[in-house]
């Protein structure tokens, strides 16, 4: 069964444009990484650089587990309820500039505001900042999301 799913050329492709990726990550960042996370200020580059890549596996090794338990289960007929592809293909695209708008718009109304350029998270909501959040800038980024989700418009 994992020989097979190795063999796969979909996995293997994956698997190249991962270490791809990587490398080109290893060869552009020049032994730091450019971003301002003092949570992580004290971890070697290599631990920095190779987390992302362990927490593939231990998603990979939950899902092998999932499997296991799961294997004896009848499958749920999920396709019958699954949209045409014109839908799909219209709702897929339709999240994708959803996403791409709120960039756009926080990396412009955070500076207008004279923040920040923000995202969908507050910045340091992670692995902090050296700069702390203001008041301000929180609120700004609360209207922000609520409003270009909708719920904040939809709720008054």
């Amino acid at each position: 069964m994992l020989c097979r799913l190795v063999l796969n050329p979909a996995v293997q492709i994956a698997i190249a444009v991962w270490i791809a990726a990587n490398g080109l990550a290893l060869w552009l960042a020049d032994g730091r990484l450019p971003f301002d996370r003092p949570a992580l200020a004290g971890i070697p580059f290599a631990v920095q650089m190779a987390a992302p890549t362990i927490g593939m596996i231990q998603i990979f090794v939950l899902l092998g587990i999932i499997y296991a338990l799961t294997r004896k289960r009848a499958v749920p007929d999920i396709a019958s309820r699954a949209p045409t592809r014109t839908i799909a293909a219209r709702e897929t695209i339709a999240l994708l500039t959803y996403a791409a708008a709120g960039q756009v718009g926080g990396w412009i109304v955070g500076p207008a505001l004279g923040y920040r350029p923000f995202s969908f998270h507050v910045a340091g909501t992670v692995y902090g900042c050296s700069t702390p959040v203001l008041p301000g800038e929180f609120v700004t980024w609360t209207i922000y999301n609520f409003g270009s989700s909708g719920d904040f418009v939809g709720n008054f």
